[in-house]
């Protein structure tokens, strides 16, 4: 018995030849389709990177207790597994280690032209 002869029941399979000039119009109107995109994507303006704390407290956008906040809060982050009273005093701690801090009270006289205010109700 011969391949030839055997009969599946399957419609028959176009050859690749026959296929191809549609396969490749597609594939290029993909390829076109993509470039456009990416030339919209370019044109775009260009978003600003979010500013580091420092740098807003330079650029006058927070204050030098706001400036401390946030320090706090970042130093502290990894530290949610605690209660809210201890994660409360260690950063009542930290802030007030801050404010003392010879290298920071320099900062903002030179930064911002003024002093981290004392923890008045932290």
């Amino acid at each position: 018995m011969s391949i030839g002869k055997i009969q599946s029941g399957l419609p028959p399979v176009a050859s690749p030849e026959a296929s191809a000039p549609s396969t490749a119009r597609a594939t290029f109107k993909t390829v076109q389709r993509d470039l456009e995109a990416a030339r919209n994507e370019s044109a775009k303006p260009v978003e600003q990177t979010a500013l580091s704390p420092l740098e807003r407290l330079r650029s006058g956008q927070i204050q030098p207790s706001e400036y401390a906040d946030l320090k706090v809060n970042e130093a502290t982050d990894h530290l949610q597994g605690l209660s809210p009273h201890e994660l409360t005093s260690i950063k009542a701690i930290l802030k007030a280690r801050l404010s003392t801090d010879p290298g920071l009270i320099d900062l903002f006289k030179q930064v911002a032209g003024a002093q981290l205010p004392d923890n008045e109700g932290d």
